[in-house]
């Protein structure tokens, strides 16, 4: 079983699918298959949108249970807005605010060679809170990048302290994550740039990314966002989910179990075929969801451009955490997109059997 799950992953290397890959895959707690494939020896992945399920929302709800924020409470109750007036964290979280998907903010800046990355950030989080045009208007469900460094900023706020240590002391910390981490551009690095699989040759920066955060919002703001910077491991996320099925049990000492149905229970009666996001997870969308069909409507999970994702089957108590470099060389290179979905039905049915 773990031998033919094992040769369809380095399939995928050999048909250059993505150049590196680690798989964890867990069954009633239990990791059945845990595996690294392709060339070199590194450690950590871009974990790229992963960084808004990990850290972001998981911050918000430890703030949350802390009750140093209540997530009913409107944007403007921590930031001035003219744009974000009434609407509340959990909107931001679930990706109902109206705000638009993406902007690129990092183009005005992008051939700076010493940026300064704090005035970036405030001028950045200042059009997200005051710029009508970042505005959809429409209250359905847009997935934003924008939504999530605007949670950021309030995780800063609230806590006193850089969005990297809140995430050291809120969850790092208590769940002893020795390998997940952001690599601020400002020294010391949290880790030495060999130790990092590359993301990418990125035409902007004319260089190999290798342990600098690819996502170009965020490294124009320092390589420290809610919605990206975050590096790590499939063994620190398998650590993640243990926790937080601990909560699902009631058994966690880290979260409650109100606090875990609140921010990670899909609505039961939510419409198979539209998107739909918890306070801070992804959950399947019948027939484009890159969790593949079959897994059930009690899923959630994440995916990150870089070719990073994971999803949990709350029905079925399996989980499948894939980190890959798929943009390396090329960030153009999607052919993860078809592959994805097929490995998670692979794997699925080769554990049912």
């Amino acid at each position: 079983m773990i031998k033919s799950i094992e040769q369809e992953l380095q399939k995928a290397v050999d048909d250059q699918i993505f150049p590196n890959a680690e798989l964890i895959v867990s069954q009633d707690n239990k990791i059945e298959v845990h595996t690294k494939v392709g060339q070199g020896s590194q450690t950590y992945f871009d974990l790229a949108s992963l960084t808004k399920p990990l850290c972001t929302a998981l911050c918000i709800a430890k703030l949350h249970e802390q009750n140093k924020l209540n997530i009913e409470q409107t944007v403007d109750e921590f930031l001035p807005t003219k744009t974000l007036q009434r609407i509340p964290l959990t909107q931001l979280l679930n990706h109902t605010s109206g705000l638009r998907d993406w902007y690129p903010f990092y183009k005005k800046r992008v051939n700076e060679t010493k940026p300064d990355t704090q005035k970036n950030k405030t001028e950045i989080i200042e059009m997200i809170l005051n710029d009508n045009s970042l505005q959809t208007g429409e209250p359905k469900t847009v997935y934003s990048d924008l939504g999530y460094i605007i949670l950021g900023q309030i995780i800063e706020l609230v806590t006193k302290q850089s969005l990297d240590q809140a995430f050291q002391d809120l969850i790092a910390t208590p769940l002893e994550l020795k390998d997940t981490f952001f690599n601020p551009l400002d020294f010391p690095k949290s880790a030495d740039p060999i130790l990092f699989y590359p993301s990418e040759e990125s035409e902007s920066r004319k260089r190999t990314l290798q342990g600098e955060v690819m996502d170009d919002n965020c490294f124009a703001m320092g390589g420290v966002c809610g919605h990206a910077g975050l590096f790590g491991t499939a063994t620190d996320i398998h650590k993640i989910l243990l926790e937080l099925k601990q909560a699902q049990l009631g058994q966690s000492a880290f979260l409650k179990n109100e606090t875990f149905k609140t921010f990670c229970l899909p609505d039961e009666n939510r419409k198979s075929r539209q998107f739909y996001f918890t306070l801070g997870f992804d959950t399947p969308t019948q027939g484009l969801s890159q969790s593949g069909s079959q897994m059930s409507p009690q899923t959630i999970g994440h995916l990150g451009f870089s070719g990073t994702s994971f999803w949990w089957d709350l029905q079925k108590n399996t989980w499948i955490i894939l980190l890959t470099n798929r943009c390396y060389p090329d960030r153009k290179n999607f052919k993860i997109s078809d592959f994805r979905p097929q490995f998670h039905d692979f794997i699925l049915k080769t554990l049912s059997q």
